[in-house]
């Protein structure tokens, strides 16, 4: 039975057979081309620290992005001289690792997600490079996604780590074959040959010891030394090569490995496929009726939910705010309702799939179950988003409120397709990562901060009239829990924490003591609403740090932030009615 025809609910179920496997490989050993690029690799793997960690800073924006290319160009290299022809789902992975990568070279590369880009920009280039080699599991990104990223990142490198050395080995005594082969003449030649660097070998070590003496006694001698050995000569007198050395050898033999067990598939999947597909079938053990009931009570138990909170979950389609709420608060609290409903049915529909003795394909049951939940948690998805939109329009964009949008475009995305999955077939896994990566991309590419801004300036009420400050007036200082506050426009403002002046926006007004002289400077939060955030700077010495004050309904915290007042931090459970 075709395991690929029976699958739904967003579960797909791998066929056993794979496209292009090889029942048994012979020995694999070295070609040339093999130990040309381990030496290459040999280079790709120091020059990885070198650029990110060893330059003028670490994890430099230049470093990564021209590691990208080295590395994308020398993988590239070897697998079209190989013999070998990228799919074409690989330019897909490629555009994507030079999109990561790349975009470390603009202003605000790197600056939006962090470590995490980073982290993805890595595990992106392993799995491009076991695409651009041909030898994804079934040809293509599909529901084999989990082995395929095991393989990349785990069974090929270090299953060939230690090719590069035996790699350079074989290069070695295939030279020394070559030369002690043609007869006396030829054998005479690589004597000499041997003895000439055997002699550069033996000068390299003098003057290792030699040079640095010689470089101390005469200033002159050391500038034409150092002219003439450029940066690897420094690198050399220094002592820092060791331990280059160290961090550059295990980089090199991962990443050789990694690309030698690609282009010649060794060590590619220590596991039998037919044993897989044994172990899939033996999972389903969930009777009919099992699997239908809970279905149904669950849907029954949703659609109860749905009902009672009607008037709740969906007041954003109208405008509406629940008595008691604030923007902030109607809108967190409606996004973690939809993570923990939205990761909930994604286990059940993938234990009711996955365990089902009949699949979706043969159950006409467990295909309107599958419908049933993916309606509900896209109802759920769409009342999200109009909150997310009504707390938007009121208080403008923010870095969380652009990567909660896109979440929750993303999960749309797998649920229509598993709504459309259960009518006809689709290839789930495939579409879903897809559009993350291209979703995850697009956010590391575009310059989504300083779009944040041009859209808050632009929309947002209060902040369309740049450079025209609000009357002076209109801010007032006051006491809230014994603690200095400021009142504008009806909204209370409590301190949070002190901003170094970067962190300053557009001055929006001031206030004066009795005499008329200004005292304090009153700004925007760079990339924020004043309806959320504002800035109060001091005019009295150099010594007094400007401080951040949050509107008493706002607990969406920028990332970084940290009160200094118990009262005032969210993590300490601090929340105001």
């Amino acid at each position: 039975m075709d395991l690929e025809k029976t699958t739904a609910g967003g579960a797909e179920t791998p066929a056993c057979a794979m496209p292009g496997s090889d029942a048994a490989q012979p020995k694999i050993g070295f070609t040339p081309l093999d130990v040309l690029a381990a030496a290459v690799f040999f280079a790709v793997g120091w020059l990885f620290w070198e650029w990110q960690l060893w330059g003028t800073a670490p994890f430099s924006a230049s470093g990564v992005a021209w590691f990208t290319v080295l590395y994308t160009a020398a993988v590239l290299g070897y697998v079209y001289a190989a013999g070998r022809r990228p799919p074409r789902e690989s330019w897909f992975w490629l555009a994507v690792v030079l999109g990561l990568g790349l975009v470390y070279a603009l202003p605000y590369g790197g600056g939006l997600l962090g470590a995490l880009q980073y982290a993805m920009l890595l595990l992106a280039a392993v799995y491009w490079t076991l695409c651009a080699a041909g030898r994804l599991t079934k040809g293509q990104t599909s529901n084999w996604l989990a082995f395929d990223v095991f393989n990349a990142a785990i069974l090929l490198p270090w299953g060939n780590f230690l090719r590069l050395f035996a790699a350079l080995f074989a290069g070695f005594r295939q030279l020394c074959a070559r030369l002690h082969t043609g007869g006396s003449r030829t054998g005479r030649n690589a004597r000499q040959l041997w003895g000439v660097l055997g002699g550069i070998a033996a000068a390299g070590l003098c003057l290792c010891a030699v040079l640095p003496l010689l470089m101390t006694a005469d200033d002159g001698f050391a500038a034409v030394m150092r002219s003439l050995g450029s940066a690897l000569f420094e690198w050399r007198i220094s002592g820092e090569w060791p331990l280059k050395l160290l961090f550059a050898l295990p980089t090199a033999q991962f990443l050789y490995g990694l690309a030698y067990g690609s282009v010649r598939g060794r060590r590619l999947g220590w596991y039998e496929q037919k044993e897989i597909c044994a172990m899939q079938r033996g999972a389903r053990f969930a009777p009919r009726a099992t699997v239908l009931t809970a279905l149904a009570a669950l849907c029954a138990v949703y659609l109860l939910f749905l009902l009672m909170q009607a008037k709740y979950l969906f007041g954003a389609f109208w405008g509406a705010l629940p008595q008691g709420f604030s923007y902030s608060g109607y809108a967190r609290q409606g996004f973690f309702e939809l993570c923990r409903v939205a990761a909930i049915n994604i286990v059940i529909l993938l234990c009711a799939n996955i365990f089902s003795k009949q699949q979706a394909g043969e159950n006409r049951g467990l295909r309107l179950g599958n419908l049933a939940l993916s309606v509900l948690t896209l109802l759920l998805l769409v009342t999200a988003a109009s909150k997310m939109g009504l707390y938007i329009a009121a208080q403008g964009l923010t870095v969380k409120r652009v990567l909660v949008s896109v979440f929750l475009v993303w999960l749309a995305v797998v649920f229509v397709c598993i709504l459309v999955r259960q009518l006809r077939p689709v290839k789930l896994v495939r579409i879903a990562v897809f559009v993350g990566a291209a979703l995850f991309t697009a956010l590391c590419v575009l310059p989504v901060e300083s779009a944040i801004a041009r859209y808050n300036a632009a929309y947002v009420p209060d902040s369309a009239e740049l450079g025209v400050p609000l009357p002076e007036e209109e801010i007032h200082a006051v006491e809230y829990e014994e603690y200095a506050a400021l009142t504008w426009q009806g909204r209370l403002y409590v301190p949070y924490c002190p901003v170094e002046k970067d962190a300053l926006g557009r001055r929006i007004g001031g206030s004066a003591n009795a005499n008329g002289d200004l005292q304090e400077d009153y700004y925007t939060y760079q990339g924020y609403s004043e309806r959320e955030w504002l800035i109060a700077c001091p005019r009295s010495g150099l010594m007094d740090a400007p401080m951040l004050y949050r509107e008493q309904s706002v607990w969406d915290i920028p990332e970084g932030l940290v009160s200094e007042y118990a009262w005032n931090r969210p993590e300490d459970g601090a929340r105001e009615s």
